[in-house]
């Protein structure tokens, strides 16, 4: 335990005169310790995301993806690049997704990504960008009306047409249009209030 720090934080290690300090008993403090429950864990979140269909034609290397996730994590928490305001499990699955699209993209121009330019790649904060994104969008779904979010999930979740939105709340389509219109525009207004403190 560091002194002076809160007693629910454990310091983890220290890598290249660096100290990593994590709430203890966290997913992530654990797996950083090399418990082998968080390990497994860890490694079933990184399957689970990168076993969408996308990243069906990763194939034989769908084994090295994983690993190059869970390395890319074990890294980003060892050298304290972890913010803990973020769900540890959507941080682990957006690096994975964005580990597997690097995959894509480099088997598609036919090259292999080098070890240096895994290292450079600044894939830690695009995984941050994508947190904070989908952070951002929770508050103003959270700040929408019922009717907001349920228009919002038949259109854009469901991919339901205006029509087929009309159908199922028995209103005409020009209705439904102009709602999720004004839907979408209190969540834009939402959205730049949250920006501008930021």
């Amino acid at each position: 335990m560091l002194p002076g720090a809160a007693s629910s934080y454990v310091k983890i290690r220290e890598r290249r005169g660096a100290v990593v300090v994590y709430r203890s008993g966290s997913v992530h403090a654990r797996f950083l310790s090399g418990e082998r429950e968080a390990s497994l864990t860890v490694a079933a979140w990184v399957q689970a995301a990168l076993s969408a269909h996308r990243f069906r034609w990763l194939g034989d290397e769908r084994t090295d993806v994983q690993q190059e996730a869970l390395r890319r994590v074990f890294e980003a928490l060892s050298r304290n690049r972890f913010d803990e305001h973020y769900a540890f499990k959507a941080y682990v699955q957006t690096t994975a997704r964005y580990t597997g699209r690097e995959a894509l993209v480099a088997r598609l121009r036919g090259k292999e990504i080098s070890p240096e330019e895994r290292t450079e790649a600044p894939w830690t904060e695009q995984v941050e960008q994508s947190l904070s994104c989908r952070d951002l969008v929770r508050q103003a779904l959270g700040h929408a009306t019922e009717d907001c979010r349920r228009l919002f999930t038949r259109y854009f979740f469901d991919q339901l047409s205006y029509a087929e939105i009309a159908v199922k709340t028995g209103s005409p389509a020009g209705t439904v249009k102009s709602r999720l219109f004004r839907c979408l525009r209190a969540a834009q207004h939402f959205l730049q209030r949250q920006l501008a403190r930021r």
